[in-house]
């Protein structure tokens, strides 16, 4: 079998003309460069350069053989440059998976400027509750989703990436108007727009009116943060939302205040634990983490 650095060595012999320039090129000895052709010679059974007093000068077939190593060496080079371009976040493709509300909101920004400053980069980008989300980055189906804390199941590597708050989402009419907090008691008898059951979000807005007493009055069921904005701009009740699909969905007619007591979740960003992240995939991470951290609303 042909070993590499006697390919290596009869490249840089055939190039530069000279064992001596060969050996300065490969940082060894001119008799190791001298022993490996010898080597490569015997291996494939002919003469690779005639031995003059002014350097090799390679033989016919030695020449043929010099150009099969040429275009094998220009492939290393192809190789060499896609590391680089894989290195560099030049090309790459990173699957991604999240909750509705960030997937329309905060996410699909930051995706968009990622890919304008990484054109080579192709991002999927898939939307699912939080259970399905976390449950495709396990079975490794995505590279990397986005959801809320806490997090109980084992084997994801979990990257926090900003806290939000809960806000009350009302009509730019309504008597809550110009109100920088809103007493979750106070919404006793306000129709209520609600998200789903079953929601995380849902879960956590129940838990808080429960502790100060109050039963909703709901007057709708849906699955998106994104729908009740648009419901309360019209006018059908009021609703309880993650500050910044508040602000990424403002309709007009729409404001919002704080909500005492104050209620807060943390969103994450997670990969699964058993692979080592694509350099595409933590240059989108460290984009994510960025922006949020300046702008966490």
């Amino acid at each position: 079998m042909l070993k590499h650095r006697q390919i290596e060595a009869f490249h840089a012999a055939v190039r530069l003309g000279s064992a001596s320039a060969a050996a300065e090129a490969l940082y060894v000895t001119q008799p190791a460069v001298s022993r490996l052709i010898a080597d490569l010679e015997r291996r494939v059974g002919f003469a690779l350069f005639e031995r003059r007093q002014r350097g090799l000068h390679p033989t016919d077939d030695g020449i043929l053989l010099f150009e099969e190593v040429e275009r094998s060496f220009r492939g290393m080079d192809l190789i060499a440059e896609a590391a680089e371009a894989i290195r560099s976040h030049r090309i790459g493709r990173v699957r991604v998976i999240a909750m509705p509300a960030y997937a329309d909101g905060f996410l699909s920004r930051i995706i968009g400027d990622f890919i304008v400053k990484h054109p080579g980069i192709m991002i999927e980008l898939e939307i699912a509750p939080k259970k399905a989300t976390i449950a495709r980055v396990l079975s490794e189906q995505f590279d990397l989703g986005i959801t809320t804390l806490p997090l109980d199941e084992p084997g994801l590597q979990v990257h926090r990436l900003v806290t939000r708050e809960a806000v009350c989402v009302y009509h730019k009419s309504h008597r809550f108007r110009g109100a920088p907090t809103v007493d979750a008691a106070d919404l006793a008898e306000e129709p209520f727009v609600a998200l789903s059951t079953g929601s995380p979000f849902r879960l956590a807005i129940d838990h808080l009116l429960r502790g100060v007493g109050v039963q909703p009055r709901i007057v709708a069921e849906v699955r998106t943060q994104r729908a009740i904005c648009n419901m309360v701009a019209a006018r059908a009740g009021v609703s309880i939302l993650d500050s910044g699909v508040a602000q990424d969905f403002v309709p007009r007619h729409l404001a919002s205040a704080r909500v005492r007591p104050a209620l807060d979740w943390t969103v994450a960003a997670v990969t699964p634990q058993r692979t080592i992240p694509s350099q595409a995939t933590q240059a989108l991470l460290q984009e994510l983490a960025a922006v949020l951290q300046d702008d966490p609303a």
